[in-house]
């Protein structure tokens, strides 16, 4: 992974008076700085307000650091109108974070972020529900400019399958004689037709699906309602029961 090195700027996270990083930090200049308690961490910053990427191995993991918005109310909230910003790190270093990934709040990757409750952070455009310290393993990031609702149901990946398609129109979808001759499953966060979800190739939502075009679609395949769906590269905006 290509860094932008700057060897002359040095990391620092400022701490507050439980030892805990205080939000917005880190910074990167030549020297401490004079006012409050700091800690240099060692990494070469990346050039981007997401993330930065230590020089330095824990036990064979190189950690990486990223800015994390949260709120405790709901994904919505992590997004739009967070409580407070942490500086988290991870032993991953691509977004969207995989399920299960732990997040901590210090670079020794040895400090949990809210061990013992569930929490919604919003990190480089993706939100997540944080349980335990844990990205929730039902799913990993949704992300932020599809989350509409403030709604705090916890919600896990959801299969769809996918037929015929694309199809030039809703009735080509619904007269079509042998509309699951092949069919492929795709995975949404939660479930239903809601326009505006996205779909992806796999449940983790890592690789988004990018069809255009009417398609058959059904939950609970072969007994489910078949609908006929248009996707605009991948994002769901009309759907009709057939």
């Amino acid at each position: 992974m290509a860094n932008n090195i700057t060897p002359k700027l040095k990391a620092y996270v400022q701490i507050d008076a439980t030892g805990r990083v205080v939000s917005g930090t880190p910074v990167f200049r030549t020297s401490k700085p004079k006012s409050g308690t700091w800690r240099e961490i060692p990494m070469y910053y990346r050039g981007d307000s997401s993330t930065t990427t230590t020089t330095t191995s824990n036990g064979g993991i190189t950690p990486t650091a990223w800015v994390g918005y949260q709120s405790s109310t709901n994904l919505w909230s992590a997004c739009n109108n967070p409580a407070t910003t942490w500086t988290l790190y991870t032993n991953v270093d691509v977004t969207p974070l995989p399920a299960g990934t732990a997040l901590y709040t210090d670079a020794a990757l040895t400090n949990l972020v809210y061990p013992n409750d569930t929490m919604f952070f919003s990190i480089n455009g993706y939100a997540y529900e944080v349980i335990n310290g844990y990205i929730n393993p039902l799913g990993g990031g949704m992300l932020c400019q599809y989350i509409t609702t403030t709604s705090t149901t916890t919600q896990g990946p959801s299969a769809y399958t996918v037929g015929v398609g694309p199809l030039g129109s809703s009735s080509e979808v619904c007269s079509n004689p042998s509309p699951w001759s092949s069919t492929q499953t795709l995975w949404a966060l939660g479930s239903g037709y809601n326009t505006g979800r996205q779909l992806y190739y796999d449940s983790a939502f890592t690789t988004p699906f990018t069809g255009t075009g009417w398609y058959a679609v059904m939950q609970g395949f072969p007994s489910g309602t078949k609908y006929s769906v248009y996707f605009n590269n991948g994002v769901l905006t009309a759907a009709f029961p057939c």
